[in-house]
C-alpha cells in the first residue's frame, strides 16, 4: 500500500520532455513510431542521504499490430521495467546537497494505415 503525506520540500524535482517527435514510414519500412525521451533531475536538499525511488510510466499495447519498445540505449542502467503495468523504475541514493538525473524513453511503433493524432 502507498500513501502520500503530500510535498516534501527536501527534494526539488525538473522532469524535462527531451524528444517528442512522430516519424512517417521509411523506405525499408512500413512502421510509423512515435519516439518520446524524458529527463528527470532530482535534487536533495536535506542534511543527508535519502533513497529515493523514480516511477514513470511507460505506454502499454493492448493491440497486437501497436510496438512498444524501451530505448535502452539511452534509458539510464539500473532501472526494473514492468512492461505489463507500463512502470519504469529506479532507485537513487542522493547525498545530502546533491542531484542525479535519469534519462528514459521509448518508441511506439504503429501500422503504416494508422493515422497519428495531433492535439492542440
Amino acid at each position: 500500500m502507498e500513501v502520500s503525506f503530500g510535498i516534501d520540500e527536501s527534494f526539488k524535482t525538473e522532469r524535462l520532455t527531451i524528444k517528442r517527435v512522430n516519424n512517417d514510414p521509411s523506405f525499408l519500412s512500413s512502421t510509423k513510431g512515435m519516439e518520446r525521451s524524458y529527463s528527470i533531475t532530482i535534487t536533495n536538499n536535506s542534511p543527508k542521504r535519502q533513497i529515493v525511488e523514480i516511477r514513470e510510466n511507460i505506454p502499454v499495447s493492448k493491440i497486437e499490430d501497436v510496438k512498444v519498445e524501451l530505448d535502452k540505449k539511452n534509458t539510464t542502467k539500473g532501472y526494473a521495467l514492468d512492461k505489463y503495468r507500463g512502470l519504469i523504475t529506479w532507485k537513487l541514493n542522493i547525498p545530502a546537497g546533491k542531484k542525479e538525473t535519469i534519462d528514459f524513453g521509448y518508441t511506439i511503433k504503429l501500422p503504416e494505415d494508422w493515422n497519428i493524432g495531433v492535439r492542440p
